[in-house]
Order: structure tokens, then sequence, then C-alpha cells
């Protein structure tokens, strides 16, 4: 587990600390104050342009294999507080049968999987993504049951209804928002939880930190309705201001907070 994983489990202090020690004995630790994404953030402010990397969905599947091994540094670097989303929405699965099958979309590193596997889930994990310099990373954490390369939006071969859950985290504002919430909703059970994150255009600037990216946000309202059009029933959704921070396209070391939507809806 990483420190921002340690964090969002809000584990006792001294269960943290052994789990730091054996890290640093192994040779695994990685300080989130100190580690590639901070010694290189003056030179990450314009390294991602979404609108060249669509051009092609192999450019967008090189860039993530460059980024694969850098991976766990670049999330902690960015202070990202997604993994918290995810351990709250884990306390959702207690009540769910352990036949359970989770389609962690846009898996990356693993990162999301590993940590419900810490939080106990014990049902059938499937993990997609472009990568597969990413998936080579998921694989190594061994919690996944099916790993498999996928472009989210070329759509998957799945029957209809075959997950109970899909978590999709960090990823929506790289897709084509409208036809990837449908195929979520072709590929969920009825009564199938969607947990998915949108960057959020809440106006005041902060849609312009990764503006220079060609990355845009969506409003609540744009949401909702693509929702809606899809048959979901809104469970819940949370703003948080800052679910990671980016490097300023100024190069100048300073970091730009990125708001997030936090959504659970229900597949009617």
């Amino acid at each position: 587990a990483n420190h921002n994983q340690l964090q969002a489990l809000h584990i006792e202090e001294e269960i943290e600390a052994e789990v730091v020690r054996l890290q640093k004995e192994s040779g695994t630790f990685v300080d989130p104050k100190d580690n590639w994404f901070t010694h290189n953030v003056t030179k990450l402010g314009r390294g991602f342009d979404l609108k060249k990397l669509s051009e092609s969905p192999t450019l967008l599947a090189e860039k993530f294999d460059r980024l694969a091994p850098k991976y766990n540094e670049w999330t902690l670097g960015n202070r990202s507080k997604v993994e918290s989303w995810v351990v709250e929405m884990n306390s959702r699965l207690q009540q769910l049968p352990v036949t359970t099958h989770i389609f962690d979309i846009c898996c990356g590193t693993g990162l999301m999987g590993q940590l419900l596997r810490i939080c106990g889930f014990r049902g059938v994990l499937s993990g997609f993504d472009i990568s597969p310099g990413m998936l080579g990373v998921a694989r190594r954490r061994r919690c996944y049951d099916y790993l498999q390369t996928a472009d989210a939006n070329r759509g998957f071969s799945f029957p209809r209804g075959t997950a109970d859950v899909i978590l999709c985290s960090g990823a929506m504002e790289l897709l084509e928002v409208g036809p990837v919430i449908n195929e979520f909703a072709r590929l969920l059970k009825k009564g199938g939880e969607l947990w998915v994150s949108f960057q959020a255009d809440i106006g005041e600037g902060n849609s312009s930190s990764t503006s220079h990216q060609n990355v845009q946000g969506i409003t609540r309202e744009e949401l909702e309705r693509v929702l809606e059009m899809s048959n979901f029933d809104l469970v819940l959704i949370e703003l948080c201001p800052d679910a990671f921070w980016t490097p300023s396209p100024l190069l100048d070391g300073t970091l730009l907070p990125v708001p997030y939507y936090f959504v659970c809806c229900m597949r009617s």
C-alpha cells in the first residue's frame, strides 16, 4: 500500500509506521514529499495534450505506457484523494454476495483494485485499460481475476448485464462521456451501481487548471442530464474541489487544484 492508500484507510499510526518500516527494508517505500513527481514538477506542466493524443488510441496508450513505471509516484506527488472516495464506496459492498463482479474500467496500474482487496472485497474483479504498460503493473499486484487491454471509447465485447458494479476513476475527462456512460449502462445488471468520477466545471476559473492540456470538466447540470439519458438514478454526488493537483503550465513548480464530482448511481 502506498501513502495515499494508507491515509484513505485511516489505519492506526502504529500500523502505518510498521508498513512504512517494512517498505523501507524491502526498498519499495516512496516518500510522498520526495519522489519522481516532486523532482520533475517543473517539467510536467505541458507534457499532456489530449487533443493530439486523441488523434489515435495508440498515442494515448503509448503515453500511459511511458508513465506506468512512475505512476505510483505520480499519484503520490499530485496528492490524489480518489483513494479516499473508493474506500467510502467500498462500504456499499458489504451487503453484496461474494459472487459480485466489479469492472474496474481504466484501471491503470491497479491502485484502486488493490485498495478494494485491502478493504476486504472477495468477489470477482476485472480490470481494463488502454495501456498494456499500466496493465503490466496491475498484473504484478495480483489483485485482479481478469485483466484485458481495452479502449473504453470503443466499447466492450461482454454481454448486456455482465457487471454488478462498475468503477471508473480519474478517466472520464479523457473519454467520450455520452457514449461511454451508455456502454456502462449496457454492461451493468439492472440495479447495478456505477461509481465514477468526473472532472468538474464549477466556474470561477477552476476548469482552467487543465485547459492547457485540452482537458475540460463537466457541469453538474450536464452530468445529471447524461446519467438520466442512460437510465441511471443518482444515488449520491460529492464535489471535491481538489481531487488532485496538476503542475502549472507556467512550469514554475506550482500546482493547481483539479475539482472532481464523485458519483454513485444505480442502473434503473
